[in-house]
C-alpha cells in the first residue's frame, strides 16, 4: 500500500510540473497570437494612412498642376483677344512685353510668353530683337497652321531657342480678322517649377 501510495504521489509530481508547462506554453501562444494581431492591425491601419495620405497628396498636386495651366491659358486668352481685335503695332507690342514681364517676375511657373506671326516669326518677346525668330518647325506651330480651332495646346517639353532652357509649350491660336491662320500666342512654363513642388 505504501508503495501505490508512493508510486501515485510520485505521478502526481511529474504531472503538475508537466501541467504547469502545458499552461505556460498555452498563455505564451495566446500572447503571441495577441501581439501577431496586434501588429497586423497596425500594420493595416499604417497602409490604409498611407494610402489615404498618397490619394491626398496626388489630388492636391493635380489640381496644382491644372491650376498652373488654367493660368496660362488665362494669360493666353487675353493675348489672343488683344491681337485679334487690335493692330499688332509697336505700341501695343510694348504693353505686351510690359505685361509678359511683369507676369513673368509674380511667378516662377513662366520662363517666358510670346507671339509668333502666320509665318513662325516671333514678333512678340521679352529679350529685344536678339532673340531667335524662327519657329515655324515647332510642332505646336504646325498644329495650330493646319488646325482652326481655339483650343488650348500643351505640348511636349521642348528645349528653348529663346532661353536656352527646357519647357513646356501652352499655345493658342490666333486668326487674322477674316478667319485665316494669323499665328500663335504661347506661354511657356518651367518644368523645373513642378519637380520642386514634387520634391
Amino acid at each position: 500500500w505504501m508503495k501505490a501510495r508512493r508510486s501515485g504521489i510520485g505521478a502526481a509530481h511529474v504531472l503538475a510540473p508537466r501541467g504547469i508547462a502545458w499552461f505556460v506554453a498555452l498563455a505564451c501562444t495566446v500572447l503571441v497570437g495577441l501581439e501577431v494581431s496586434h501588429v497586423v492591425s497596425q500594420r493595416s491601419q499604417a497602409v490604409s494612412d498611407a494610402r489615404k495620405d498618397t490619394a491626398n497628396l496626388a489630388g492636391s498636386l493635380i489640381q496644382h498642376a491644372e491650376l498652373t495651366f488654367r493660368t496660362a491659358d488665362a494669360m493666353l486668352l487675353g493675348v489672343v483677344e488683344r491681337v485679334e481685335h487690335k493692330s499688332l503695332d509697336a505700341g501695343l507690342r510694348e504693353r505686351l512685353k510690359a505685361w509678359f514681364a511683369k507676369e513673368i517676375k509674380n511667378s516662377n511657373q513662366f520662363v517666358a510668353f510670346g507671339v509668333l506671326d502666320e509665318h513662325g516669326t516671333m514678333v512678340v518677346n521679352m529679350l529685344g530683337e536678339e532673340a531667335p525668330g524662327a519657329f515655324a518647325d515647332r510642332d505646336y506651330f504646325i498644329y495650330h497652321r493646319s488646325h482652326n480651332d481655339d483650343s488650348l495646346r500643351i505640348g511636349r517639353p521642348v528645349h528653348s531657342r529663346t532661353t536656352g532652357q527646357w519647357h513646356i509649350p501652352v499655345t493658342r491660336r490666333i486668326n487674322k480678322a477674316d478667319g485665316s491662320f494669323g499665328g500663335v500666342a504661347i506661354a511657356a512654363i518651367n518644368p523645373q517649377y513642378f519637380q520642386d513642388i514634387y520634391d
